[in-house]
């Protein structure tokens, strides 16, 4: 603990005019994700690591990569370089109590699937699109078959209650997620959408829903990374000039 910190005692353990002095960071410490991040990645450091500028959860050296998100931890190695790798894992478990779950699956609601034969490798959401669309019912509905519909959206001319934004904000969100990992295709449609998040109309309401919808009805889609000749890779330009368009 970097700051002095007390609290009440344990039910079942209180005594009449004392507290208890904190120690040792807890779960549930508006200061405890940040101990945390500078503890794990001192020991990443000191096993050798350095950590890429761009992003304060990436760590790398010249045959290892690490990546986290608070105690969900993935490495990646080559394959002649497991015995050096198995050095790392058992550093690391020495340093903190936790559990080896051998070749990733999943992380962070994403699953992996691989062929390593072909050199494939996919990443789906179908379980967490599966999640959201439940958790707004709308896994129920007949799936839409579009994102979006060619429709103008307008700003609201009306007024949205509390609980109306904080809805579409939660629907908008959870959509964005997936349109940022594995589905590229409602990027422009969550993008249009996000214009809309301070005051929100039952029609931009109806919008999200079908994107919701629609990634309900093709959540086994996937992205795939492999290698491709080069004659089969898609290049494209566009015009950034759009200083005549007046809506946006």
């Amino acid at each position: 603990m970097e700051n002095t910190v007390y609290c009440d005692c344990p039910e079942g353990f209180e005594e009449p005019g004392k507290c208890l002095l904190l120690q040792q960071a807890l779960y549930g410490l508006r200061t405890s994700p940040l101990l945390w991040l500078k503890d794990f990645s001192k020991t990443l450091q000191d096993l050798g690591l350095e950590r890429v500028d761009e992003d304060v959860c990436l760590y790398r050296n010249s045959w290892l990569v690490v990546f986290f998100y608070v105690d969900d931890i993935v490495a990646l190695c080559r394959t002649a370089d497991l015995p050096k790798f198995e050095q790392f894992k058992e550093a690391l478990m020495a340093k903190y109590e936790m559990r080896y779950m051998g070749n990733l699956h999943w992380f962070l609601g994403i699953r992996i699937l691989r062929d390593r034969k072909q050199r494939k490798l996919w990443l789906c959401q179908d379980s967490y699109i599966a999640k959201i669309a439940k958790s707004f019912r709308l896994n129920y509905e007949k799936p839409a078959k579009i994102p979006m519909n060619a429709d103008h959206l307008i700003p609201y001319d009306g007024k949205a209650s509390p609980q109306q934004i904080h809805l579409y904000q939660r629907k908008v969100g959870s959509a964005l997620y997936t349109a940022t990992i594995t589905r590229p295709d409602v990027a422009k449609s969550v993008s249009k959408l996000s214009e809309f998040l301070q005051n929100p109309s039952p029609h931009h309401h109806a919008a999200i829903d079908q994107v919701i919808s629609y990634l309900y009805g093709t959540k086994t889609l996937a992205i795939q990374f492999a290698n491709i000749p080069e004659q089969h890779v898609f290049i494209c330009a566009s015009d950034a000039a759009f200083g005549d368009d007046i809506t946006t």
